[in-house]
């Protein structure tokens, strides 16, 4: 129930490959536990608490949890159905967790009186995607769609064709007001704040990675749309996410330039450059410092986390995730930790998905 603390027995793995320490940081037999979608902050900056999202209560029913992360012990932040967890993104100063409740209503959760407050609630029926924050505080974007797309059981070829009324859409986080920044009949989803510039925001046209112009950036008030890394023929791109420091956006591509990897360009166009050769369709996180990558798949291998560090692009194997990517219908998607001295990822290794931790 809703602030309750759940004390955690955390489990050290040495992996039979790479001989690191893996630390299994969630005990929630039987559930699914994940950290927050690899675009959004998990951790408070000063990283005393871990947000993430379990259904340990009912299987299914998905609630948010704060994680002491000195002790390792959980309180449970909300209760009730509805609650999407996965798109939930953390206050900049630390004092709130912003989430979506029964797909149209956006919620904020107070992390230390665990006090609910309703941010919006958009009258038009919708399906509001990951929520991000401004770097100030004051804004959440979110991408959305009119319509149930991902309840249709269409394929991405299928979604692409059937021209869905899909926006980008800006709310004060006091609730005063929101307006439109995109508004299309296009799949478009990964709306997130710029985290050096809060009047800039990056999304994405979804989609066969090959058949979309993937990344654009569009300013606060929907003014200067304009295209992210011009795509050649052919190829694909996606799961991208900016920088630390708002300056650069990673994101992995193939069949088009070479080496295929994870890839980097700066916010103001310019020469792309590729940190981590080898990913195909991998999720990536850069170090705080942006000086260590590393993505959850290499060349078709799901199994492993790869990294490589600034100056090289060749990588190195960095531990065994032990994921099925079906099973727990969540990815490893790796993610630095604010020290920028270990990795946080999602597995289902021990036959429920918890969470790990492995230092690079």
């Amino acid at each position: 129930m809703k602030g309750d603390t759940i004390a955690s027995t955390i489990e050290i793995l040495r992996d039979q490959e790479t001989r690191k320490e893996v630390f299994r940081l969630t005990d929630s037999p039987g559930a699914t536990t994940h950290h927050l979608y690899f675009t959004s902050p998990t951790f408070t900056k000063d990283m005393e608490w871990l947000i993430y999202g379990s259904d340990r209560e009912e299987e299914g029913h998905f609630s948010l949890y704060k994680m002491k992360f000195s002790q390792f012990e959980s309180v449970q932040l909300t209760e009730g159905e509805g609650i999407w967890t996965q798109g939930a993104t953390v206050a900049p100063d630390g004092s709130e967790v912003f989430f979506s409740r029964d797909d149209n209503h956006i919620w904020a959760v107070d992390l230390e009186t665990l006090e609910e407050r309703e941010v919006w609630h958009m009258e038009e029926a919708a399906s509001v995607d990951y929520l991000s924050v401004s770097p100030d505080g004051q804004y959440l974007t979110f991408a959305f769609s009119r319509e149930r797309l991902w309840d249709m059981e269409l394929s991405q070829e299928e979604l692409l064709e059937c021209f869905p009324r899909c926006g980008v859409a800006v709310v004060r986080t006091d609730g005063s007001e929101a307006w439109l920044a995109v508004d299309a009949n296009v799949l478009i989803s990964h709306a997130q704040f710029c985290p050096g510039d809060g009047d800039l925001i990056l999304y994405c046209h979804e989609g066969p990675w090959h058949r979309v112009q993937r990344m654009w950036l569009v300013r606060r008030d929907g003014t200067g749309c304009r295209p992210l890394y011009l795509q050649a023929h052919n190829e694909s791109v996606g799961h991208e996410f900016w920088g630390d420091a708002g300056r650069m956006v990673y994101f992995t591509a193939y069949g088009g330039r070479t080496p295929q990897g994870l890839w980097a360009i700066s916010r103001s166009g310019g020469a792309p450059r590729c940190v981590l050769a080898g990913a195909t369709h991998a999720h990536g996180t850069a170090s705080p410092d942006e000086d260590i990558f590393v993505v959850d798949e290499l060349f078709g291998d799901r199994d492993h986390l790869w990294v490589a560090y600034e100056g090289s692009w060749e990588p190195k194997m960095l531990c065994r995730t032990g994921s099925s990517w079906a099973k727990q219908k969540l990815h490893p998607h790796p993610r630095f930790l604010p020290t920028g001295k270990a990795v946080l990822f999602t597995s289902d290794r021990s036959g429920s998905s918890e969470l790990y931790m492995v230092s690079v």
